[in-house]
């Protein structure tokens, strides 16, 4: 799925939209455009640089606050049943064409059993 969300994200990240006059802000340009040139657009690049040092300090924080259980939606035990679960499936490629079809079939292995 992240390849294929990935894909659209640079896909629409790279379309250059029509020009409108009425729109604020940047038109007729691409989001990567604006972003990598936002001087050409009237704007200001406001985004804070970081030293590799700062970098490892914020590293050093998150993993002292908990690392990636901070951003986790679900426990690691359910996180390693799930990833079972699909790996038993033998998927080869999981695409937009047959995610809906490999849910299901997850959706059947990841029920409780009915009482």
């Amino acid at each position: 799925m992240q390849k294929e969300l990935q894909h659209y994200i640079d896909a629409q990240n790279a379309y250059k939209s029509r020009k409108d006059h009425n729109k604020i802000g940047p038109s007729g340009c691409s989001q990567n455009d604006v972003f990598l040139s936002p001087e050409n657009y009237g704007l200001k690049n406001c985004l804070f640089p970081l030293t590799e040092e700062q970098v490892a300090i914020v590293h050093e924080i998150k993993e002292a606050m908990g690392g990636e259980k901070l951003i986790a939606f679900i426990s690691e035990e359910f996180d390693a049943h799930a990833e079972a679960a699909y790996l038993s499936l033998e998927v080869l490629d999981l695409t937009f064409s047959n995610v809906w079809h490999v849910f299901q079939s997850l959706l059947i292995l990841l029920s409780p059993p009915a009482l």
